[in-house]
C-alpha cells in the first residue's frame, strides 16, 4: 500500500470516526423542547415511544442516568428486593392535586399509624412534647397519627431528633418533601420505601388553578384566580414548573443532567402509583405495606374511596382544557422535564406489576412457612 493510499485511508477512519463523536454529541445536546415533542402527547404510544429511545443502547444513553441520589442509595431499598413491612416505614410522596388528600383519608380509615400536618398542629396538644407519641385526635379508636409532622423542614428535623423511623410507631409517613424526608428521617440500619402517585403535569396544574379558586378552607386560596382565563394563568401566573423534579433534586432551577438523574432514581428506589389507575395503585401500595385487602373493613374502605362513585377528597369539577390549546400547550412547555419524567412513570408503571406480584408471592411464602 502507498504512502498515499495509507493517507487516505487513515483519513477516512479519522472523519468516519468525527461522524460518530458527532451524532453522539448532537444527541447529547439534543434539547428538550425535541424531547417534548415525543412526550407532549398523553397517549400511551408516544410514550413508549419516548422512553424506548431514551433506553437506546448507545453510550449517549448509558450516561443518560448513570448514578442516583445518595439519599435514595444510602435509605431506601431497591425495588428488586423483597418488601418487609414488619421491618421497613413506608413513606408517601405527596404532589399537590394528585389524589394525596384521598389517600391519606383511606389510610386513616384502615387504622393505620399515620406521619401527617394533624402530628403537629397546636390544638391537638402533643406538638411541643419530647418524645413521640401516638394519639387519636377524634376517639379513643380510630386513626392514629403520631405527634410530628414531615410537612416542614424544621417538622422534619423534630421528627429525625425524636427517632421516628427507628421508633417503628409510623406505618406510613406523608410529605410534600420527599428527598429531605428520605435523608434526615432514615439511614442505613432502617431504610424504608417510597410510595407515590403521579398525574399527568398539565393536568395537575389545570386542575390546580381551579380548585384554588373555590378552596376557602387552603391557605393558598386565590379567589382573585376567578377573574382570570386559563391562559392568562398559564402565560402569567403560573410559577409551578417541573414540580417533580425540582422535588426530587432540591433546587430551584432544573436542567437536563437533573433529570436523567431523577428517573434513575425514580426508576430503582420508587413504587410508582397513577391517579388514573388509583384501585391497581393503592392494590400496590397495600401489598407493600402488607394490608390484608381480604379483611372485612379493609374492604368497606377500599370500596368507599376507590369504588364506583367512591369519595374523592378535595377533587373539584372544571372545565376541560384542549390539548392542542393555547394553555395546555404553554403548561407543557413550561414543564416539560416532569412531563418527560411522567411519561417513563407510565411505563415504569407497567414494568413494576410482575416485579410487585413476583413480591407478594415470595411474602405469602414466608407467611406459609411460619404458620
Amino acid at each position: 500500500m502507498t504512502t498515499a493510499n495509507r493517507r487516505r485511508e487513515t483519513d477516512a477512519v479519522l472523519l468516519l470516526c468525527f461522524c460518530v463523536i458527532a451524532v453522539i454529541f448532537s444527541l447529547d445536546q439534543l434539547s428538550i423542547d425535541q424531547l417534548y415533542q415525543s412526550s407532549s402527547s398523553s397517549s400511551s404510544s408516544s410514550s413508549l415511544e419516548l422512553l424506548q429511545y431514551l433506553e437506546t443502547e448507545t453510550p449517549f444513553h448509558r450516561r443518560l442516568a448513570t448514578s442516583i441520589y445518595s439519599w435514595a442509595t444510602k435509605h431506601i431499598e431497591p425495588i428488586n428486593k423483597t418488601f418487609d413491612p414488619t421491618k421497613e416505614t413506608v413513606l408517601f410522596w405527596h404532589i399537590p392535586k394528585s389524589a394525596g388528600t384521598t389517600t391519606t383519608k383511606l389510610y386513616q380509615c384502615m387504622n393505620r399509624t399515620l406521619v401527617t400536618k394533624i402530628g403537629g398542629r397546636p390544638e391537638f396538644g402533643h406538638h411541643e412534647d419530647e418524645e413521640l407519641v401516638v394519639f387519636c385526635p377524634w376517639a379513643r379508636t380510630g386513626p392514629a397519627f403520631v405527634n410530628v409532622d414531615a410537612t416542614s423542614k424544621k417538622g422534619i428535623l423534630r421528627a429525625q431528633e425524636l427517632g421516628l423511623v427507628p421508633s417503628g410507631l409510623a406505618d406510613v409517613i406523608f410529605t410534600n418533601n420527599p428527598s429531605s424526608s428520605i435523608e434526615h428521617l432514615y439511614d442505613s440500619s432502617h431504610k424504608g420505601r417510597v410510595l407515590e402517585l403521579f398525574r399527568h403535569p398539565v393536568e395537575r396544574l389545570i386542575s390546580k388553578f381551579y380548585y384554588l379558586q373555590m378552596a376557602t378552607w387552603e391557605t393558598s386560596y386565590k379567589p382573585e384566580w376567578k377573574e382570570t382565563s386559563i391562559l392568562e394563568f398559564a402565560t402569567k401566573m403560573s410559577h409551578d414548573q417541573n414540580h417533580m423534579v425540582k422535588k426530587l433534586v432540591r433546587k430551584a432551577w432544573v436542567t437536563r443532567a437533573d433529570l436523567k438523574i431523577a428517573i434513575r432514581t425514580v426508576n430503582e428506589r420508587f413504587i410508582v402509583g397513577l391517579v388514573n389507575q388509583m384501585e391497581e395503585s393503592i392494590h400496590r401500595f397495600n401489598i407493600v405495606m402488607g394490608i390484608d385487602e381480604a379483611d372485612e373493613d379493609n374492604r368497606k374502605c377500599m370500596d368507599k374511596f376507590l369504588g364506583e362513585g367512591g369519595e374523592k377528597e378535595n377533587s373539584n369539577s372544571h372545565p376541560k382544557v384542549e390539548e392542542d390549546s393555547l394553555a395546555w400547550r404553554t403548561l407543557a412547555e413550561k414543564n416539560a422535564l416532569d412531563i418527560i419524567l411522567y411519561n417513563h412513570i407510565l411505563l415504569l408503571f407497567q414494568r413494576q406489576k410482575e416485579i410487585i406480584e413476583s413480591h407478594a408471592e415470595s411474602m405469602a411464602a414466608a407467611r406459609r412457612g411460619q404458620s
